[in-house]
């Protein structure tokens, strides 16, 4: 399996550069626009908890989901026999 050395150099730099600097920054404008000091903290929270939610999303790999079609009601697939049900 092929690693892409990139991710030591550029990748990481700039996602902790990222990481550090966008809940600070949003923190300085907050604080220095509206004067709130509990404003601004709530919302370099919530530069952070999205910047977590971004990374979480981009780097944690899709899994397709297996799709099981079962005779019933509401369901336009085929009958699927018992023993084919589930798939451990």
């Amino acid at each position: 399996m092929h690693r892409d050395p990139s991710v030591l150099y550029v990748d990481l730099p700039l996602t902790t550069a990222g990481g550090a600097l966008v809940p600070l920054t949003a923190w300085l404008l907050t604080l220095r626009t509206l004067r709130r000091p509990w404003l601004a903290a709530v919302t370099a929270a919530g530069a952070l908890a999205l910047g977590i939610r971004g990374l979480l999303g981009r780097w944690t790999p899709y899994r397709r989901p297996e799709v099981v079609y079962r005779a019933g009601k509401g369901t336009d697939g085929p009958p699927v026999p018992p023993d084919q049900s589930f798939r451990a």
